[in-house]
């Protein structure tokens, strides 16, 4: 659970082993800086773009992306968040994790699916998490048409 003043998120997560039994390994445990700056998004949402005022009122969707989301909870924090605040009923938001290794990947589906509704992975009819696969050092340089615009 984090909290500052009368913002209050709660997030349910699993840390695992990865396959070669490792916990030091990336991914699998939630790090102390995932924890810092949850809080800092929970303390200062306009500090990191999360608020009605940034965004004029021709802008109806707002899109987070996490590289490197390992357990999640920097996502989930976000999604929860916006789920409460007033400027944020009304607008399309959708958070995309990501990760690589595979075992981190299924734990970081498991805590957003333990997190959020099992319909779609949505928290309201506007709000939506997901999770993806993502390799940094293999990308396309062909832009997709839906990123044009």
């Amino acid at each position: 659970m984090i909290t500052h003043g009368q913002r209050r998120v709660e997030a349910q997560l699993t840390d695992i082993l990865l396959d070669n039994n490792d916990c030091g390994s990336v991914g699998v445990q939630t790090w102390g800086a995932a924890c810092v700056l949850a809080e800092m998004v929970l303390e200062d949402p306009e500090r990191f773009g999360l608020d009605s005022s940034s965004h004029g009122p021709e802008s109806r969707r707002l899109n987070v992306l996490e590289l490197g989301a390992g357990t999640g909870l920097v996502s989930l924090v976000v999604m929860k968040l916006l789920d409460t605040l007033p400027s944020f009923n009304h607008r399309e938001v959708h958070v995309v994790a990501t990760d690589f290794h595979p075992s981190v990947l299924a734990n970081l589906r498991s805590n957003v699916d333990a997190n959020v509704s099992s319909t779609h992975n949505q928290i309201t009819s506007t709000h939506s998490i997901t999770t993806h696969f993502l390799d940094w050092s293999s990308f396309s340089t062909t832009p997709r048409p839906d990123c044009l615009s």
